[in-house]
Protein backbone atom coordinates (compact mmCIF):
# COMPACT_ATOMS: atom_id res chain seq x y z
CA UNK A 1 0.00 0.00 0.00
CA UNK A 2 2.77 2.37 0.91
CA UNK A 3 4.69 1.43 -2.30
CA UNK A 4 1.23 2.25 -4.15
CA UNK A 5 0.83 5.63 -2.53
CA UNK A 6 4.72 6.22 -3.27
CA UNK A 7 4.18 5.85 -6.79
CA UNK A 8 0.86 8.21 -7.11
CA UNK A 9 2.93 10.67 -5.33
CA UNK A 10 5.16 10.72 -8.23
CA UNK A 11 3.33 10.96 -10.96
CA UNK A 12 1.52 13.91 -8.89
CA UNK A 13 4.65 15.69 -9.09
CA UNK A 14 5.48 14.95 -12.34
CA UNK A 15 2.27 16.76 -13.47
CA UNK A 16 2.42 19.58 -11.53
CA UNK A 17 5.87 20.08 -13.36
CA UNK A 18 4.41 19.13 -16.50
CA UNK A 19 2.09 22.30 -15.59
CA UNK A 20 4.89 24.82 -14.74
CA UNK A 21 6.91 23.71 -17.81
CA UNK A 22 4.03 24.19 -20.00
CA UNK A 23 2.93 27.75 -18.50
CA UNK A 24 7.20 28.90 -18.68
CA UNK A 25 6.71 27.89 -22.31
CA UNK A 26 3.82 29.82 -22.99
CA UNK A 27 5.50 32.61 -21.18
CA UNK A 28 8.41 32.28 -23.42
CA UNK A 29 6.08 32.23 -26.85
CA UNK A 30 4.40 35.15 -25.49
CA UNK A 31 7.52 37.13 -24.93
CA UNK A 32 9.35 36.46 -28.11
CA UNK A 33 5.56 37.97 -29.80
CA UNK A 34 6.60 41.45 -27.86
CA UNK A 35 8.15 43.80 -30.11
CA UNK A 36 10.47 46.43 -28.07
CA UNK A 37 9.72 49.44 -30.77
CA UNK A 38 9.28 52.30 -28.86
CA UNK A 39 10.81 55.09 -25.91
CA UNK A 40 9.34 55.18 -22.79
CA UNK A 41 6.32 57.40 -22.87
CA UNK A 42 4.47 56.75 -25.65
CA UNK A 43 0.67 55.61 -25.42
CA UNK A 44 -1.79 53.68 -27.06
CA UNK A 45 -3.25 56.34 -28.38
CA UNK A 46 0.05 57.08 -30.71
CA UNK A 47 -0.44 53.82 -32.63
CA UNK A 48 -3.78 55.05 -34.58
CA UNK A 49 -3.21 58.60 -34.20
CA UNK A 50 -3.41 60.51 -37.68
CA UNK A 51 -2.50 63.79 -37.01
CA UNK A 52 0.66 63.99 -34.85
CA UNK A 53 3.83 63.02 -37.37
CA UNK A 54 5.33 61.64 -34.85
CA UNK A 55 3.12 58.90 -33.79
CA UNK A 56 3.78 55.37 -34.32
CA UNK A 57 1.67 52.75 -36.27
CA UNK A 58 2.22 49.22 -37.28
CA UNK A 59 0.59 47.29 -40.66
CA UNK A 60 -1.74 44.83 -38.31
CA UNK A 61 -3.49 44.73 -34.63
CA UNK A 62 -1.68 45.58 -31.08
CA UNK A 63 -3.14 43.26 -28.73
CA UNK A 64 -1.47 44.13 -25.54
CA UNK A 65 0.95 46.41 -24.14
CA UNK A 66 3.41 47.31 -21.30
CA UNK A 67 6.53 48.91 -20.42
CA UNK A 68 9.19 48.49 -18.07
CA UNK A 69 11.68 51.74 -16.72
CA UNK A 70 12.70 52.76 -20.32
CA UNK A 71 10.87 50.65 -22.97
CA UNK A 72 7.65 49.76 -24.07
CA UNK A 73 6.55 46.40 -25.67
CA UNK A 74 4.02 46.26 -28.07
CA UNK A 75 2.07 42.70 -28.63
CA UNK A 76 -0.06 41.21 -31.61
CA UNK A 77 -0.59 40.81 -34.83
CA UNK A 78 1.92 42.75 -37.10
CA UNK A 79 5.08 42.49 -39.07
CA UNK A 80 6.05 46.32 -39.15
CA UNK A 81 5.91 49.19 -37.18
CA UNK A 82 7.15 53.29 -37.85
CA UNK A 83 5.57 56.36 -37.93
CA UNK A 84 2.12 57.23 -39.02
CA UNK A 85 2.28 58.88 -42.92
CA UNK A 86 -1.25 58.17 -44.56
CA UNK A 87 -1.83 57.04 -48.08
CA UNK A 88 0.89 59.17 -49.98
CA UNK A 89 3.94 59.77 -48.71
CA UNK A 90 7.73 61.21 -51.21
CA UNK A 91 10.82 59.23 -49.69
CA UNK A 92 13.96 60.62 -50.89
CA UNK A 93 15.74 57.72 -53.47
CA UNK A 94 18.92 58.25 -51.96
CA UNK A 95 18.63 58.43 -48.26
CA UNK A 96 15.41 56.07 -48.31
CA UNK A 97 13.59 58.65 -45.69
CA UNK A 98 10.18 59.95 -46.14
CA UNK A 99 9.48 63.87 -45.17
CA UNK A 100 7.16 64.03 -42.30
CA UNK A 101 5.88 67.22 -43.73
CA UNK A 102 3.97 66.27 -46.32
CA UNK A 103 -0.17 66.34 -46.47
CA UNK A 104 -1.74 63.33 -44.17
CA UNK A 105 -4.14 61.51 -46.23
CA UNK A 106 -6.48 59.54 -44.52
CA UNK A 107 -9.65 57.95 -44.94
CA UNK A 108 -13.01 57.70 -42.53
CA UNK A 109 -11.14 55.53 -39.96
CA UNK A 110 -7.58 55.70 -40.24
CA UNK A 111 -6.38 55.31 -43.48
CA UNK A 112 -7.11 56.28 -46.97
CA UNK A 113 -6.00 54.35 -50.02
CA UNK A 114 -4.20 55.98 -53.12
CA UNK A 115 -4.77 54.21 -56.46
CA UNK A 116 -3.76 56.43 -58.86
CA UNK A 117 -0.91 59.71 -58.62
CA UNK A 118 0.42 62.01 -61.52
CA UNK A 119 2.17 65.01 -61.93
CA UNK A 120 0.52 68.63 -62.72
CA UNK A 121 3.58 69.32 -64.55
CA UNK A 122 4.58 72.37 -62.25
CA UNK A 123 6.19 70.09 -59.63
CA UNK A 124 2.97 69.60 -57.81
CA UNK A 125 0.44 66.01 -58.00
CA UNK A 126 -2.47 65.03 -58.49
CA UNK A 127 -3.97 61.82 -56.62
CA UNK A 128 -7.12 60.29 -56.74
CA UNK A 129 -8.30 56.83 -54.45
CA UNK A 130 -10.70 56.37 -52.06
CA UNK A 131 -9.80 59.24 -48.59
CA UNK A 132 -11.92 61.62 -47.02
CA UNK A 133 -9.11 64.40 -46.02
CA UNK A 134 -5.93 65.44 -46.12
CA UNK A 135 -3.90 66.83 -43.67
CA UNK A 136 -7.81 67.38 -41.58
CA UNK A 137 -8.58 69.17 -44.30
CA UNK A 138 -12.07 67.92 -46.29
CA UNK A 139 -10.61 66.26 -49.92
CA UNK A 140 -13.22 63.82 -51.28
CA UNK A 141 -11.00 60.62 -53.35
CA UNK A 142 -9.17 63.54 -55.40
CA UNK A 143 -6.46 66.13 -54.24
CA UNK A 144 -3.69 68.50 -55.75
CA UNK A 145 -0.91 69.00 -54.23
CA UNK A 146 1.28 71.89 -54.57
CA UNK A 147 4.64 71.69 -55.43
CA UNK A 148 5.49 73.03 -51.78
CA UNK A 149 3.61 70.60 -50.20
CA UNK A 150 0.49 72.11 -49.75
CA UNK A 151 -3.04 71.41 -50.20
CA UNK A 152 -4.20 73.36 -53.51
CA UNK A 153 -7.26 75.12 -51.88
CA UNK A 154 -9.24 76.25 -55.57
CA UNK A 155 -8.96 72.38 -56.97
CA UNK A 156 -11.88 70.82 -54.91
CA UNK A 157 -13.84 68.66 -57.17
CA UNK A 158 -15.82 66.05 -54.62
CA UNK A 159 -16.73 62.33 -55.85
CA UNK A 160 -19.67 61.95 -54.68
CA UNK A 161 -20.20 58.10 -55.04
CA UNK A 162 -17.37 56.31 -55.40
CA UNK A 163 -13.39 55.88 -55.14
CA UNK A 164 -10.71 57.06 -58.70
CA UNK A 165 -8.56 54.24 -59.89
CA UNK A 166 -7.08 56.90 -62.80
CA UNK A 167 -6.39 59.79 -64.09
CA UNK A 168 -4.83 61.44 -67.03
CA UNK A 169 -4.08 65.08 -67.56
CA UNK A 170 -3.83 67.29 -70.59
CA UNK A 171 -5.27 70.95 -72.16
CA UNK A 172 -5.42 71.99 -68.95
CA UNK A 173 -8.41 69.18 -68.32
CA UNK A 174 -7.94 66.34 -65.26
CA UNK A 175 -9.71 63.17 -66.47
CA UNK A 176 -10.77 60.99 -63.35
CA UNK A 177 -11.56 56.96 -63.64
CA UNK A 178 -13.25 54.83 -61.21
CA UNK A 179 -16.53 52.96 -59.55
CA UNK A 180 -17.89 56.59 -58.96
CA UNK A 181 -21.52 57.63 -60.75
CA UNK A 182 -21.81 61.71 -58.97
CA UNK A 183 -19.86 64.29 -58.87
CA UNK A 184 -19.83 68.31 -57.12
CA UNK A 185 -23.22 66.69 -55.35
CA UNK A 186 -25.37 65.07 -57.53
CA UNK A 187 -23.90 65.55 -61.23
CA UNK A 188 -24.10 62.47 -62.79
CA UNK A 189 -20.73 61.36 -64.42
CA UNK A 190 -20.96 57.36 -64.51
CA UNK A 191 -16.94 55.70 -64.37
CA UNK A 192 -15.27 58.81 -66.09
CA UNK A 193 -15.51 62.77 -65.43
CA UNK A 194 -13.41 65.59 -66.87
CA UNK A 195 -12.63 68.38 -64.37
CA UNK A 196 -10.55 71.67 -65.27
CA UNK A 197 -7.28 71.25 -64.06
CA UNK A 198 -7.18 74.89 -62.24
CA UNK A 199 -10.25 75.43 -60.61
CA UNK A 200 -11.56 71.78 -60.34
CA UNK A 201 -15.34 72.71 -62.00
CA UNK A 202 -16.60 69.78 -63.67
CA UNK A 203 -16.77 69.56 -67.67
CA UNK A 204 -19.52 68.51 -69.94
CA UNK A 205 -17.61 65.34 -70.97
CA UNK A 206 -19.60 62.28 -70.31
CA UNK A 207 -19.10 59.03 -71.94
CA UNK A 208 -21.63 57.28 -69.73
CA UNK A 209 -20.07 54.07 -69.01
CA UNK A 210 -21.74 51.32 -67.39
CA UNK A 211 -18.69 49.62 -65.48
CA UNK A 212 -15.64 50.22 -63.48
CA UNK A 213 -12.90 52.17 -65.65
CA UNK A 214 -9.66 50.57 -64.45
CA UNK A 215 -7.13 52.42 -66.46
CA UNK A 216 -7.18 56.38 -68.60
CA UNK A 217 -4.73 57.24 -71.72
CA UNK A 218 -4.75 59.99 -73.27
CA UNK A 219 -3.35 60.70 -76.62
CA UNK A 220 -4.19 64.38 -78.03
CA UNK A 221 -7.81 64.57 -78.20
CA UNK A 222 -8.52 61.10 -77.66
CA UNK A 223 -8.93 59.56 -74.53
CA UNK A 224 -8.56 55.19 -74.13
CA UNK A 225 -10.47 53.71 -71.01
CA UNK A 226 -10.24 50.24 -70.11
CA UNK A 227 -12.43 48.26 -67.12
CA UNK A 228 -15.07 45.44 -66.58
CA UNK A 229 -17.44 47.41 -68.72
CA UNK A 230 -19.82 46.68 -72.05
CA UNK A 231 -21.64 49.65 -73.02
CA UNK A 232 -21.14 53.68 -73.58
CA UNK A 233 -22.57 56.24 -73.83
CA UNK A 234 -25.40 55.14 -72.74
CA UNK A 235 -26.33 51.56 -74.83
CA UNK A 236 -23.06 51.63 -77.28
CA UNK A 237 -21.03 48.19 -77.28
CA UNK A 238 -17.74 48.42 -76.25
CA UNK A 239 -16.31 45.34 -74.12
CA UNK A 240 -13.48 46.90 -71.54
CA UNK A 241 -11.97 49.20 -74.30
CA UNK A 242 -13.33 52.15 -75.59
CA UNK A 243 -12.06 55.47 -77.24
CA UNK A 244 -13.40 58.83 -76.88
CA UNK A 245 -13.10 62.23 -78.61
CA UNK A 246 -12.60 65.12 -75.45
CA UNK A 247 -14.49 67.63 -77.26
CA UNK A 248 -17.51 65.43 -77.46
CA UNK A 249 -17.30 62.40 -75.14
CA UNK A 250 -18.61 59.98 -78.11
CA UNK A 251 -16.90 56.88 -79.00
Amino acid sequence: FRSLQEKIGVVRTRIRHHHVLVVLVAMLIIASALTKVFPRGVSRADFTNTTNATAWSVNGAVYTVTSDATTTYVGGDFQAVGHVVGSFVPIDTASGTHSSSFPKITGTTLAGIIYTIISDGSGGWYAGGEFTQVNGVARKHLVRIASDGTIDPTFNPVIDSGGIFSLALGGGTLYAGGYFTTVDGGTTRNRVAAFNATTGAVTAFDPNIDGTVVTLLLDGTTLYVGGPFTTVNGGTTRNGLAAFNTATGTA
